[in-house]
């Protein structure tokens, strides 16, 4: 055994387990200490100085991953390791313990010889920390532990509520270029870095251009020429555009001379980008204050350049229409001509650019009259306009005649007829034949964009003008429908029913196009689906592959264009008639929120105009669904009681007001229990509030197993006492139910530390029973006589339930 100066806190509730993981590392000549809970693996740390904390995720007191944030934060434990134990690796949760500042992640169970490893390998193998604190310095207690936690909590908050409000402002801005500024603005502003210089990336030059710098010592070289991509490979820029994924300074092998930037050698780089591709790229350090750029530093940048990088390419679409226009504009200030003057007698003396146009070379039309030269031209009603132009001296129009060009093309013209003076007297006149074909192709795409521009504009707005999911699905249908009204059309959002955060399924949210009858809201769309192993057809491998053109759009948050999907392997049959397919990605945060899918009748419908103006409907519908989700888990939170996480009171108030009203209408019983826990008083002051806590989250669990899920509803109503409204349910049945959950209580009570120690011997609870409208026919008195009912158990001596039904209290008129 080779004895090293190294210090691991092992925090896990299950005793023998942290006994056995101590034992193995102290046998690598470790030195292991072992706490019960959260709060003692804190204090144990500020006592010890640690190497390493390892922590079990259910942690008494404070949870393995609000230990893991508390030291993360705290400048006192910088360079500590820090590890969660899960009992089965899921990515969702190991994720979260990622994102919390955790170095590494555990699966359960685990070889002793395999944990040791692991752990070891997160230590330096230099000499170990040595306390950085005084040896007199006093150590936070439980409570100043807490408040220093929701202090980063609130934070957290603080930062997320400041990102959506400049989010709304950077909307506003009028063009690229002072979005690229408003993105370096909020850099310094919203996440408090001290410099910033943000780059645009030019795709087709595969170039990069400074748009935007603040700070000090930071270079804004707009006028330099933008910088080849390739002259910058291997440093953290080029990785960032190329791999798409923020990039921190340190991580490019890489010389410091190269890597220098401002002075500075510690930054980080992160790509603006969406499923199209990288727009540009934010570069940011704190070279001033020397702060250090911690995880959640690098959390909120990300967070922040993923919601710009939807404004951003907003802006983009609309510059690139604005321009569309202007080019337009130009060519048809350059469009051609042709040229035939007559005398007086209606014979041709002089002709240009005849032959180009229409087919007739100018030579042979000279002396020939105009209706033997040009026919097409000079019809009864034209020959009778050129006189009365040689008579009047008035020029005279014809607008969008339609010939035929040599070739067989068809031609749109324009004619002017114009007098021509000699001598002081009209001698003849000049008729203009102008071609105006691609002007009219041109006017039409130029009122199409101009159409469309105000069309998307007004669509955007009206997307976020709503934070009800099913509005901005239907909202984002109609819009798609203006543009493909012969099309099948489809909004796609996640099954959110998944356990461990896996997607397999996507939900038809609005949908519209070919039968329409036959497709149906909320048709479950399988996109990822078990993938076998060769041996065993019925057993499962651990991966899954996405399904069809859409499972393969939400999976790699990509647009797929299937110009024939006879000639795709991966396409799935919705509709016999398709032959062409597009699927859209909605993506928010860099992670595919749902898609847009778009079938045709017809091969290759979908040409690069029809994949910007989707993906610009995606980018919006993107933005207003966040919104709305943002929205809805705010709500939810707000109706949510903390501690136990169930329905709190203001959510009882909405809910119990529906049901009367449902009772009343329908003719139907409804009961309420009031619920109280004996005697909780004496075990607060006894064994302490984090028990008591955790005493009323077990009791919560007990009696929401004894309800009928998505029917029932229990609400936490204040202190220990609790709610369930019992819809379409008569007063002897509530009564059964109330029992039941008195049993179950009782049943539970080898798992309640200290229950036997109770005024009872055991921890129980007193229920009253009131029903709507048999027992109680006052809707306004029914949560008061079932409290009146849980006192007369409670006086009656507890632990029992007090109901018409079981003959121990009388039914109220």
């Amino acid at each position: 055994m080779i004895e090293r100066n190294q210090r691991v806190v092992i925090a896990e509730s299950d005793t023998e387990l942290a006994l056995m993981l101590s034992k193995a590392l102290r046998m690598e000549g470790l030195h292991a200490d072992t706490v019960g809970d959260g709060i003692e693996a804190i204090r144990k740390a500020w006592q010890t100085m640690p190497d390493l904390v390892i922590c079990g995720f259910y942690l008494p007191g404070l949870g393995a991953l609000r230990v893991v944030r508390y030291l993360k934060s705290h400048p006192a434990f910088a360079g500590l390791k820090t590890a969660v134990l899960l009992p089965r690796l899921d990515r969702a949760t190991a994720a979260r313990a990622r994102r919390a500042g955790a170095d590494a992640v555990i699966e359960m169970p685990v070889e002793p010889l395999d944990f040791v490893d692991e752990c070891v390998s997160l230590l330096d193998p230099a000499i170990g920390r040595s306390p950085s604190h005084p040896s007199s310095m006093s150590f936070p207690d439980s409570v100043s532990i807490l408040e220093e936690l929701t202090g980063i909590l609130e934070n957290r908050l603080d930062r997320l509520e400041a990102m959506q409000d400049f989010m709304m402002e950077l909307g506003l801005s009028p063009s690229v270029q002072e979005t690229f500024r408003n993105v370096a603005s909020g850099v310094l502003t919203d996440l408090g870095f001290d410099r910033v210089q943000v780059f645009q990336y030019l795709p087709e030059a595969g170039e990069l251009r400074v748009e935007a710098a603040f700070g000090r010592g930071v270079p804004a070289d707009f006028q330099q020429q933008p910088v080849r991509l390739s002259a910058m490979e291997g440093l953290p820029v080029a990785l960032a555009v190329r791999e798409k994924r923020q990039i921190r300074s340190s991580e490019a092998g890489v010389s410091e001379i190269r890597l220098s930037w401002a002075g500075s050698t510690d930054y980080v780089d992160t790509p603006l980008f969406d499923a199209v591709g990288v727009m540009g790229v934010v570069r940011c350090d704190n070279g001033m204050t020397g702060r250090a750029i911690g995880p959640d530093d690098l959390e909120a940048l990300r967070d922040f350049c993923s919601r710009a990088s939807g404004v951003l390419r907003n802006a983009i679409d609309i510059e690139q229409i604005a321009g569309a226009k202007e080019r337009n504009s130009l060519v048809l200030e350059n469009l051609g001509s042709a040229l035939i003057m007559v005398d007086q007698s209606g014979r041709v003396t002089e002709a240009a650019g005849t032959e180009a146009l229409m087919g007739l070379r100018p030579e042979t039309l000279i002396g020939r009259t105009l209706s033997e030269a040009a026919p097409a031209v000079a019809g009864e009603e034209r020959l009778e306009t050129i006189c009365k132009v040689l008579i009047e001296g008035r020029p005279a129009f014809e607008n969008a005649l339609h010939l035929t060009r040599p070739g067989g093309d068809p031609v749109i013209v324009n004619l002017r007829f114009v007098p021509y003076r000699s001598g002081g007297r009209i001698t003849g006149a000049v008729l203009l034949v102008i071609d105006v074909t691609e002007e009219q192709k041109l006017k039409a795409n130029l009122n199409q964009r101009n159409e469309e521009l105000e069309m998307m504009s007004r669509i955007g707005r009206d997307l976020n003008s709503t934070l009800e999911l099913d509005d901005i699905c239907d909202l984002l249908l109609r819009s798609l429908r203006l543009f493909y009204p012969e099309e099948a059309i489809s909004i796609l959002l996640p099954d959110e029913d998944s356990d461990d955060g896996i997607t397999r399924r996507l939900i038809v949210k609005a949908g519209c196009g070919y039968k329409t009858d036959d497709r149906g809201l909320d048709r479950p769309i399988v996109v990822a689906g078990p993938t076998y192993d060769d041996d065993r057809e019925e057993s499962p491998a651990a991966s899954t592959s996405m399904l069809g053109i859409v499972g393969g759009a939400f999976a790699g948050a990509r647009v797929l264009n299937i110009p024939d999907v006879s000639q795709e392997s991966g396409y799935i049959e919705d509709f016999r008639e398709t032959k062409s397919e597009i699927a859209v990605p909605i993506v928010i945060q860099d992670k595919a929120a749902g898609v847009i899918d778009i079938q045709s009748k017809a091969r290759n419908r979908f040409d690069p105009d029809s994949v910007r103006r989707i993906s610009s409907l995606a980018n919006s519908a993107a933005n207003a669904i966040e919104n709305a989700q943002l929205h809805a888990k705010a709500w939810e939170a707000a109706q949510r009681d903390r501690l136990t996480n169930l329905r709190n009171l203001r959510f009882y108030e909405e809910r119990i007001r529906e049901e009367l009203e449902r009772a009343t209408r329908y003719n139907y019983e409804c009961s309420l229990l009031m619920i109280d826990v004996d005697d909780f008083k004496h075990y607060n002051d006894h064994f302490g509030h984090p028990m008591g806590n955790n005493l009323l989250r077990t009791l919560a669990r007990t009696i929401s197993g004894a309800l009928r899920e998505k029917i029932d509803t229990l609400v936490r109503y204040g202190g220990e006492e609790f709610v369930s409204i019992l819809p379409l349910t008569p007063g002897k049945v509530a009564a059964e139910i109330a029992e039941r959950i008195r049993q179950m209580v009782l049943d539970d009570n080898s798992e309640i530390p200290h229950s036997s120690e109770q005024p009872l011997g055991c921890v129980s609870v007193s229920i009253g029973v009131a029903t709507f409208p048999t027992d109680v026919s006052d809707r306004d008195r029914l949560l008061e006589i079932a409290d009146k009912r849980m006192y007369m158990g409670k006086r009656a001596g507890k632990n029992r339930v007090v109901a018409p039904s079981l003959g121990n209290c009388p039914v109220i008129s």
